[in-house]
């Protein structure tokens, strides 16, 4: 169980997440909100969107590696800002 005070002060993860997918184009955040805020699979998101769910895939790896690099920068200038 977590205190009050960590959780006051723990981020939103939401809000988080969403300021990251506000990086990308509209359609490209929407296939990652299906993906993984819903947790749709590939076939249900493809069909919301009319692509193919290999196309899915193929952008989810694409937006999510390019996320994990613009977190990894925020977090080494976060570092840096701190010291």
């Amino acid at each position: 169980m977590q205190s009050e005070e960590t959780e006051i002060h723990q981020p939103d993860a939401r809000v988080v997440v969403e300021a990251f997918l506000s990086l990308l184009e509209p359609e490209d955040a929407r296939i990652l909100d299906l993906l993984v805020l819903q947790g749709k699979t590939s076939g249900e998101a493809a069909s919301i969107l009319g692509i193919s769910a290999a196309n899915v895939r193929k952008r989810k790896e694409r937006h999510l590696a390019y996320l994990r690099k613009k977190y990894a920068e925020r977090s080494e200038r976060d570092r840096s800002v701190s010291h």
